[in-house]
């Protein structure tokens, strides 16, 4: 069985080689990798190219003297399970040998369909947002027009700068930021801009933030009617008396950035993972030889 990329025309055997196929068309190409040429395309792809080799991966890889999948060939799939965990080590064995046996699974029902904006977002007045919230709401009306659904509830995201916070970095981007949210649930479906803006404008107004403090915003419509469990969802109360205005934070130089949070937290995970799945090595190895003493034994 062939596999095509959904979103460029990269054709192979599996997930593994049609993504890569995917890599090799762009921008405007098409490629096909048969079973019998996936070691031609595989062998000079830097390691990293792979599924599920990151940096600190990479790094350990590189103190065996891996970086190119041809490398990896020349190591047995039981010294790799050794050195990375009985897990990675297989499966960094089997992709570069071309081998995925993972599952193609058909894309699963969208549950929300939205638009935002977070760069280039400076406002000067009530009437600026209100503005670009419209435009939103066409954008947003045209996506559910496009699903074929309609919402039951709308939510309104906003960047809002932090007090005292610097210039971003990046021109016109959003700097340092609180990420706000409000939703309202309601007794009917809806689907056309006028709709979606109505609410989303009664939502913005209660949160009374000042137009030049936002430097992002972004409309989601949820609770669409094409999944099932938003048919018993109950409507919310009116939304002036649902939400309370919005507090400004302050920015605070020495707590990092949210993105840096989650990256901190994504890296202890991983090696947290890594250091059981040695942990797990260990113990087999012991058992193995302590079995093998064992088996010596008159």
């Amino acid at each position: 069985m062939l596999y095509r990329s959904v979103m460029f025309p990269g054709i192979g055997p599996n997930m593994l080689l049609a993504r890569i196929a995917t890599k090799t068309a762009k921008p405007n190409g098409q490629a096909l990798i048969r079973p019998d040429q996936a070691r031609q395309f595989l062998a000079d792809l830097e390691v990293d190219q792979l599924p599920g080799v990151g940096w600190s991966m990479r790094g350990k890889l590189a103190d065996m003297g891996i970086t190119r999948v041809r490398q990896v060939w020349s190591s047995s799939k039981e010294l790799l399970m050794r050195k990375l965990g009985a897990q990675t080590g297989s499966s960094l064995w089997q992709h570069a040998h071309g081998i995925d046996n993972r599952p193609v699974e058909p894309p699963k029902a969208r549950r929300s369909i939205g638009a935002d904006v977070n760069w280039g977002v400076r406002l000067t007045s009530d009437a600026d947002a209100h503005k670009f919230l419209k435009g939103l709401s066409v954008e947003v009306a045209s996506r559910l027009s496009a699903a074929k659904a309609k919402a039951k509830s709308i939510t309104i995201k906003v960047m809002r700068k932090q007090a005292g916070a610097p210039e971003p970095a990046k021109f016109l981007g959003h700097g340092h930021c609180d990420s706000l949210s409000r939703s309202v649930t309601l007794g009917n479906y809806v689907s056309s801009a006028t709709e979606v803006y109505d609410q989303a404008a009664l939502l913005f107004v209660a949160m009374k933030i000042p137009a030049d403090e936002i430097r992002g915003m972004g409309i989601t419509a949820s609770k669409l009617d094409t999944d099932s469990t938003s048919h018993t969802a109950r409507p919310s109360g009116p939304v002036p008396a649902k939400i309370a205005p919005t507090k400004q934070g302050v920015f605070d130089p020495s707590k990092a950035p949210p993105w840096m949070a989650a990256l901190q937290k994504q890296v202890a995970a991983q090696q947290q993972q890594q250091q059981q799945e040695e942990e797990d090595d260990q113990q087999e190895q012991a058992v193995e030889h302590l079995s093998g003493d064992q088996g010596g034994t008159c």
